[in-house]
């Protein structure tokens, strides 16, 4: 686990983007507590509200339906983690801003985790072309043990800080482990008998870890970590898949990927699915207080459809 203490030093004041994320139902249930922090995206906000047990408030940095990959946060939000006494961030992989974001700090008050630290690591294809070195996939959440030692993380983190409750936070740390273990046992089970072990995705690659853990062949229309278009040759390529293995769904994960997916069923004969890759969640499902596991579940629900999985 990665910690430091740090204290964002900025000189010009802009309206705080993300302040209006403690105006929602999903960030007010700890809005009393006695200690702040802010997560940089949805699946470390989410894991933290769990782990903190309503004992730190915690909001989100990145605005609910705002693009996580080409973010850059304000001098305002970095005067908002100043603020705080805690910055929870999932790795300079998926948030490359981080390291220059953590370098205007003077070591005084916010004390920073970096909730990827220990994760397992997965790399695909750079999308540089033949020979190119492979990147590391940022989406570390989609695999339960590395969602899990988030939580260990956090929970140290929290309790570094807060030591009276440290055994609070732990606790919380297990209750949810525990969920995230039942619901990798219902994904094994439910995805090792599929007719299709084929995930077809018309968008960047990001489902990496689900294909990884579960033995599914996973290909995405963007075969790179960022987001990019795909060329034409690997359109055609995926619609070769599609008719050749008969898969009727092509997934994709965010609205901005939904037209190529829709073209690229549309050129198949397959229909379109959508699954969450958690970077971010809607506005909507923000103030409806969606949580990190419940879209898990919705995700499990997702691929026993595209994938053909029997009940």
């Amino acid at each position: 686990m990665a910690v430091k203490t740090s204290l964002f030093v900025c000189t010009t004041l802009i309206l705080l983007v993300a302040a209006s994320c403690t105006k929602t139902k999903s960030g007010s249930d700890s809005k009393n507590a006695p200690m702040r922090a802010v997560a940089s995206i949805f699946p470390v906000y989410d894991i933290a509200k769990s782990v903190s047990g309503g004992r730190v408030g915690v909001t989100m940095l990145v605005p609910p339906g705002a693009e996580t990959h080409d973010f850059e946060p304000t001098p305002g939000q970095a005067i908002s983690v100043q603020k705080a006494d805690f910055f929870l961030f999932a790795g300079p992989t998926l948030e490359p801003w981080a390291n220059s974001f953590l370098k205007a700090t003077a070591g005084k008050k916010t004390m920073v985790v970096d909730a990827s630290a220990g994760a397992n690591v997965i790399y695909g294809d750079s999308g540089a072309g033949s020979g190119a070195p492979s990147s590391a996939d940022p989406h570390i959440w989609l695999d339960f043990d590395n969602a899990s030692k988030m939580a260990d993380n956090i929970a140290e983190g929290f309790a570094i800080g807060d030591a009276d409750h440290s055994d609070s936070y732990k606790k919380n740390a297990s209750t949810l482990k525990g969920l995230f273990s039942a619901l990798d046992a219902k994904y094994k089970s439910a995805l090792g008998v599929c007719k299709k072990r084929t995930l077809v995705h018309g968008g960047h690659y990001s489902l990496g870890y689900i294909a990884a853990r579960y033995g599914l062949r996973y290909e995405s229309a963007v075969q790179s970590m960022k987001d990019a278009e795909p060329s034409p040759a690997r359109v055609a390529a995926l619609v070769g898949i599609i008719r050749k293995v008969g898969i009727k769904f092509v997934f994709y994960d965010e609205p901005a990927n939904k037209s190529l997916a829709e073209a690229i069923a549309t050129e198949s004969g397959a229909r379109t699915l959508k699954i969450n890759a958690m970077h971010n969640v809607t506005k909507e499902e923000f103030e409806h207080g969606v949580s990190f596991v419940q879209l898990l579940e919705i995700n499990l629900e997702r691929l026993r459809e595209g994938l053909e999985c029997p009940r």
